[in-house]
């Protein structure tokens, strides 16, 4: 045996409770002798149950923020002022494009930033906190070692010691897919302007000739042809036209829509939500702007539109017809989403 070798024996062993439940012991066995020369073991041993298990429950839990950071493209990075060292996690080093055992400075650090004036937000950042403790939280384009450019996010923090600042400590965030959706977003909204300008020049084509707004063709045209659901409503708030694009992503007809109106596609929360902002317009005259999920007929799910619509007046100030339209923002929506739960 090996204490009768070696004198002595550690280790870790379990047994079962009488209650059933696994009991983790550490053990200290050591081998002497009485006055007879006869042997004896004199054993020492430990409950370390508890932390046993808190160590397991460590670890899963550290694994498992591992594996959330690699889904969200969320690093973390540490700035030793002592002795002026950096320090990249790996999902930190994968958004920056290089190797693994990749060894970074602070100078090599704003190397990936082109732009100069990202390069002096860095810079005054990192003087203001380490100054007086000032964090920050900014997005900023990214060029990786492969030459691709991406949004980031930085976030930073100071710690101090008798007043002096020690160590500076934060995340690094991919978002590029978010910035992306944000533009795509910024794009439709300026196109739907450019539409309600259009709108408006229609509008005072309308009030010359006295016409409806079903009648002019070239605007039914332009609202079939762009990827918005447009429609219109007479004073009282009753819609007398919606354009194609209602029709194909809510499956309803014409007929059925006067009918029974938004109620089909919207949840019972979207509906009151709708109901109550289009009272409030009708009743004030202000513009009509709220953001809904409406059922999308081809699969059934629900997506974030933004629905607004503006008020055409007469020369007495008197309102005449309503133009509202409804953006898909689902990405949109689904991207802040998840950036407000990291």
């Amino acid at each position: 045996m090996r204490i009768q070798t070696e004198g002595s024996l550690q280790g870790q062993t379990a047994t079962y409770h009488k209650d059933g439940s696994l009991r983790i012991w550490m053990y200290n066995n050591v081998l002497e002798n009485n006055a007879g020369d006869k042997p004896f073991v004199i054993v020492n041993g430990m409950d370390i149950t508890k932390r046993h298990n808190l160590a397991k429950d460590l670890k899963r839990t550290s694994r498992m923020l591992e594996q959330t950071n690699q889904v969200a493209r969320v690093g973390g990075w540490e700035y030793d002022l002592e002795k002026q060292t950096i320090y990249w996690s790996s999902v930190t080093r994968e958004i920056h494009g290089v190797e693994p055992d990749f060894e970074p400075g602070l100078a090599e650090g704003l190397n990936f930033y082109e732009n100069k004036e990202d390069t002096r937000r860095i810079k005054e950042a990192l003087a203001a906190a380490t100054a007086n403790g000032t964090p920050w939280d900014q997005e900023r384009l990214l060029t990786t070692v492969g030459g691709e450019k991406i949004w980031i996010r930085s976030i930073g923090n100071a710690e101090f010691e008798n007043g002096v600042c020690k160590r500076l400590f934060g995340t690094f965030q991919d978002i590029n897919d978010f910035k992306s959706t944000e533009f795509a977003l910024q794009r439709s909204l300026e196109t739907q302007e450019k539409l309600n300008a259009i709108m408006f020049e229609h509008i005072e084509l309308i009030e010359q000739q006295d016409k409806t707004i079903e009648k002019i063709q070239e605007f039914k045209f332009l609202a079939d042809s762009i990827p918005q659901m447009i429609w219109t409503a007479n004073p009282d708030g009753s819609f007398d036209y919606y354009n194609q694009h209602w029709f194909d992503y809510t499956g309803m007809t014409f007929e059925e829509t006067m009918e029974r109106g938004w109620q089909p596609v919207l949840n019972a929360e979207g509906l009151k939500k709708h109901e109550k902002a289009w009272a409030e317009s009708l009743r004030t005259g202000k513009p009509f702007q709220v953001e809904m999920r409406f059922q999308r007929a081809s699969d059934g799910a629900y997506k974030w539109h933004l629905c607004r619509a503006l008020p055409m007046k007469n020369e007495r100030g008197k309102i005449i017809k309503w133009f509202g339209s409804c953006t898909d923002i689902d990405e949109y929506k689904r991207a802040l989403d998840l950036e407000n739960r990291i």
